[in-house]
């Protein structure tokens, strides 16, 4: 289970992801959300582009 400090809830995550998406993408989800009830599909953003980089630990 995830922490709920962070997520505000106690349920279960099966999968979390980050993703540049389109809005295509995101009216998906939503129709998917709506078809299948026995889950719940959330997205949250948009988000700035630095939470998408990371840190190459390799090349300081």
């Amino acid at each position: 289970m995830t922490d709920p400090a962070i997520t505000g809830k106690r349920e279960w995550m099966t999968f979390n992801g980050t993703y540049l998406v389109a809005d295509e993408f995101a009216s998906g989800v939503a129709a998917l959300d709506t078809d299948h009830q026995s889950v719940t599909l959330e997205m949250t953003g948009p988000w700035p582009p630095y939470a998408f980089a990371g840190i190459d630990q390799a090349n300081p």
